[in-house]
């Protein structure tokens, strides 16, 4: 069921409904953890 919607959605909307759901708070949160990951790793 959920395939026939996103088949039906268009780029554009696709990107506004992630941007309306928070998606670039999950992407800075995502990229935070990494950085400090990255971070211990060159300490040792």
């Amino acid at each position: 069921m959920k395939n026939k919607i996103l088949k039906k959605m268009t780029l554009p909307k696709l990107l506004e409904k992630l941007d309306d759901a928070g998606i670039q708070t999950v992407i800075d949160e995502m990229q935070n953890q990494v950085n400090s990951w990255k971070e211990g790793r060159q300490m040792e």
